[in-house]
């Protein structure tokens, strides 16, 4: 049997052999000997067959960090620590949460809705949604008037735009199509729940031909 390792070829010579079996081996088992050139007292060696020299055992060891400079958190403001791996997973969590976040931020969705307000089915929203944040808009022209209460309740607002809490959005109205002659009313949309409902001052609101709303929310979910 050929020699495999050096503990082989030293129980060859403890054992006894004879000067040729000797020779043929010797070479063999030389390649399984460190010499003095295969030592290396750095640490920025990357080459395949050398080993390390002593004395950068001790150069290590005195750099070696100390279990109690460990930390397992992420407030420490203190130099001179190092993390623990625990934290790893913490941060890779955050991570995916963020990265969750951000892929939500960037995906927007949105549809559009019809209802009736004062006798017209022309009042159109149109719903946006980015992340958890709602956008609103739309406007209508109020056909039958004497229909406005000033708490009209208009229809329900589609699942994934509900508010997570009521929201209060003012409401331009005014009498006229002409802008610079019309006379301007106040009124408030109000998003509770899957309510959409508009409020305001029933008299002034039967004198209104045109309503144009924006409004920004939460979304519930």
């Amino acid at each position: 049997m050929g020699i495999t390792s050096f503990p082989t070829f030293l129980n060859k010579i403890v054992s006894g052999i004879k000067l040729p079996t000797f020779l043929r081996d010797f070479k063999a088992g030389m390649q399984y000997v460190i010499h003095t050139g295969k030592l290396i007292n750095n640490a920025d060696c990357v080459d395949e067959g050398y080993a390390l020299d002593a004395r950068m055992g001790k150069t290590l060891n005195d750099n070696k960090l100390d279990k109690l400079s460990v930390y397992n958190g992420l407030d420490k403001s203190t130099s001179g620590y190092a993390l623990d791996a625990r934290q790893g997973k913490v941060l890779n969590e955050g991570l995916s949460s963020l990265n969750d976040e951000i892929t939500a931020l960037s995906t927007l969705t949105s549809r559009s809705q019809t209802y009736s307000f004062g006798g017209t089915d022309n009042l159109t929203l149109y719903f946006f949604r980015i992340g958890s944040l709602v956008y609103v808009t739309g406007d209508c022209q109020i056909t039958d008037k004497t229909s406005v209460t000033g708490a009209d309740d208009i229809g329900s607002i589609p699942a994934g735009f509900r508010p997570r809490a009521v929201c209060y959005a003012p409401i331009v109205m005014r009498n006229i199509g002409t802008w610079a002659n019309a006379t301007y009313y106040h009124a408030a949309l109000v998003a509770n729940g899957s309510d959409m409902i508009i409020r305001g001052n029933g008299t002034e609101l039967k004198n209104c031909q045109y309503c144009n709303i924006t409004a920004f929310w939460l979304a519930a979910s």
